[in-house]
């Protein structure tokens, strides 16, 4: 019965095409489902701007085919994009969250940590003891958290300063910020943060606070996409310069280290076209601007210099060829390479790199031309 039927279907067929021929339209094409266990894998949905910088509490799904590259990183600015993307992430957690951060005042954020204490949440705070140039610093936050019943530690004594600024939420994502969690960050400063939720970089992210938070020592793995100073952030922005063949544009707070300055000099001498954006000048305890001398040093290998006044320049960003970017709490200084505890992290997510572009190029476009 079943074989009568196939062949009597099959003259249906043959008889329709044969009347479409004959009309001389054009003979409807019917496409016969593959038997599932030959279907590859479908091809994945495009990246767009919404995958790689919407917000970051909406977990990305990944399309079948898709890798995990194409969906692991998220993208927020500031000023632009406020404290939402932060109080969003703590909100977000359900099970641990664990902060470590060179100053924390916003009360905002402050409130939302408290608030994740109190629902259950495992929380971990990591502060600052000393930080340079900041009256008060973070004892009012460390008691304020400490009561409330988070449990909260200075960061390590084996680094000058513990600089690094990032969130770990439930072990599952973790940011990477530019950016202290006081209330000028997210209202006057150019800052960037980066979200990730690559499983290799999440637990990476939270070995090194395990292990500032235990005292004891950090091995960065050898092809890790993260930077960390002491341990290999000279090293690998030093890989990031000469690796530059075409562009090199910075945006940075310091420019204060003569190695670094030296390979940006040398690539601007080599034919690459290197911009410089630093913050505006000001006094250091001297009266001196620091920066001056490495800003005159870019411009005389031939790259072109600017300084940014508004918004206030707190971003440590580098942008080579157009496609490979580090951000992070990493400046162009010895202590911040060499002595302090500090995280940054390279990326390459196409959507995430248009954006840090054209932001760079609003904030050039700002900037004052060095004289």
């Amino acid at each position: 019965m079943r074989a009568s039927r196939q062949l009597g279907l099959t003259l249906l067929l043959g008889i329709v095409l044969l009347l479409a021929g004959c009309r001389g339209g054009t003979a409807p094409v019917i496409v016969l489902p593959a038997p599932t266990d030959t279907l590859g894998p479908s091809p994945a949905a495009p990246l767009t701007e919404a995958t790689a910088v919407g917000r970051i509490d909406a977990k990305p799904t990944a399309a079948p085919g898709a890798t995990s590259a194409q969906v692991a990183h998220s993208l927020f600015l500031e000023p632009d994009d406020g404290a939402r993307p932060v109080l969003d992430a703590i909100r977000s957690a359900r099970a641990t969250l664990d902060v470590k951060v060179y100053l924390l005042s916003d009360r905002e954020t402050i409130a939302a940590i408290k608030d994740a204490q109190a629902r259950g949440v495992k929380v971990r705070v990591m502060l600052e003891k000393d930080p340079y140039g900041t009256g008060p610093g973070n004892q009012a936050a460390f008691d304020e958290l400490t009561l409330a019943g988070a449990a909260v530690k200075w960061s390590s004594p084996a680094f000058q300063l513990t600089h690094e600024k990032s969130m770990v939420v439930d072990g599952r994502s973790a940011l990477i910020m530019t950016l202290n969690l006081v209330r000028s960050a997210f209202t006057r400063n150019r800052e960037y943060g980066i979200v990730t939720r690559d499983p290799a970089e999440v637990r990476e992210v939270l070995d090194g606070f395990n292990a500032d938070w235990t005292r004891t020592k950090l091995t960065p793995p050898a092809h890790s996409t993260l930077l960390w100073s002491p341990a290999n952030s000279r090293q690998r922005l030093l890989a990031f310069i000469d690796g530059a063949r075409q562009s090199l544009v910075l945006e940075q707070e310091e420019m204060q280290d003569t190695e670094i300055q030296r390979h940006v000099a040398e690539a601007a001498e080599r034919g690459v076209a290197v911009r410089a954006l630093v913050a505006a000048p000001f006094a250091g305890s001297d009266g001196t601007d620091h920066n001056l001398r490495g800003e005159r040093q870019l411009k005389s290998a031939g790259a072109a210099v600017r300084t940014l006044d508004q918004p206030t320049l707190h971003a440590k960003m580098w942008l080579a060829d157009g496609g490979r970017a580090i951000v992070g709490s990493v400046n162009v200084s010895k202590s911040s390479l060499d002595d302090n505890r500090e995280l940054a992290i390279e990326i390459s997510d196409p959507a995430i790199i248009r954006r840090i572009a054209q932001t760079f190029e609003e904030d050039w476009a700002a900037g004052a031309v060095l004289r």
